[in-house]
């Protein structure tokens, strides 16, 4: 009995400890599995957030786009299986306004890519038919793959000779989106790192409830198979004893 006391709280202290680690770790703010974009970086030119897509379901999205006179910018897309499944692996399908494939990936935990767009509406799937079971994490990213200069950010379309500082803060702007992709490259990998921690977490919780239920038992499984024994023998000796001998 104080084998089984002593385990119960050993249990709860290293459960309490490692909620408590994970979350000084993180900062006390966790991924949810909601569709949302409040626990990742988010950039004004683009637009990336985290979704879940069920088994068996396909999450389509539609985007219209108007490039601004004859030029066809790049755009830089990727999504990243956060969450689900052994391999975390999905189908990706980029359709353009014509009902051209631009990216066609089957089972893959990462596509990234980049590609012209034109006038019209595209079209985003994220098909999870082929899991019976597991339901995905998705994080996806859409923007621009090159940096908007400051000039075109303020709108200034007459064309200027940068001076030393103008070319200064062009390097800073730069340098600072390059800082944000790291940031985000960074983020996600905590999510998905914590997302694996929390699935351990959950097994080895579940695993050590049904070996301290088990020790519970077996002593009063033990007990009662030996009482068995014993009443059954006791009463096989009384009934071959002869009380006239």
């Amino acid at each position: 009995m104080f084998f089984t006391v002593l385990l119960i709280s050993s249990f709860i202290s290293l459960t309490f400890q490692t909620d408590l680690i994970l979350n000084q770790q993180l900062g006390q703010k966790k991924p949810s599995d909601k569709v949302d974009s409040d626990w990742l970086p988010t950039r004004n030119e683009g637009g990336e957030f985290r979704l879940k897509v069920g088994a068996r379901e396909e999450f389509c999205f539609h985007e219209s786009f108007q490039p601004e006179g004859d030029t066809k910018p790049q755009i830089r897309f990727e999504v990243r299986v956060l969450k689900g499944g052994r391999s975390k692996d999905i189908d990706v399908i980029v359709l353009s306004p014509n009902g051209k494939k631009i990216i066609d990936q089957r089972r893959k935990p990462k596509v990234t890519g980049s590609f012209e767009i034109s006038e019209g509406e595209w079209r985003f799937c994220l098909d999870n038919k082929f899991s019976t079971v597991s339901a995905k994490i998705v994080y996806f990213s859409l923007r621009a793959a090159e940096t908007e200069s400051l000039q075109k950010q303020a709108k200034i379309q007459a064309p200027t000779v940068l001076t030393f500082g103008d070319a200064a803060l062009e390097a800073i702007n730069v340098n600072l989106h390059i800082v944000q992709s790291h940031q985000t490259e960074s983020r996600l990998k905590m999510a998905s790192h914590w997302y694996h921690v929390q699935n351990l977490n959950e097994r080895v919780s579940n695993w050590s409830i049904g070996e301290l239920f088990l020790m519970g038992a077996s002593p009063l499984i033990q007990v009662t198979l030996l009482r068995r024994l014993f009443k059954s023998n006791y009463g096989k000796k009384s009934a071959n004893k002869n009380p006239l001998a």
